[in-house]
């Protein structure tokens, strides 16, 4: 079973093992220009395997939740941090995101 982290995981701490895998799942509106952003690379002991959108419903303009899959590919510790923003507001950040990554053998 793949776990799961969402918006109330943000700024908290994830125990993983090697190999597993883990999503980051969190709600997003790219119809209203604000996608979420992850503007360093993540941290080498794991790796992003996909991400994509899903919308919630068929109705134009709706949101609904991007999901990015990863995997824990060595012990250490990091932090994967998104923002939500518009790319065309540079500096300005709705909502952020952190996950510290403590992986072990």
């Amino acid at each position: 079973m793949i776990r799961t982290f969402k918006e109330p995981a943000s700024n908290q701490t994830a125990d993983l093992r090697v190999d597993e895998e883990f999503q980051i799942v969190l709600p997003e509106n790219p119809t209203t220009g604000y996608r979420w952003h992850i503007p360093d690379r993540v941290p080498p002991i794991v790796v992003l395997l996909e991400h994509h959108f899903e919308r919630s419903s068929g109705l134009l303009g709706a949101g609904g939740t991007h999901e990015w899959k990863f995997r824990a590919v060595k012990p250490g510790t990091g932090v994967i941090e998104m923002f939500y923003a518009r790319s065309f507001e540079k500096g300005k950040i709705a909502q952020q995101f952190r996950l510290q990554i403590r992986i072990t053998a």
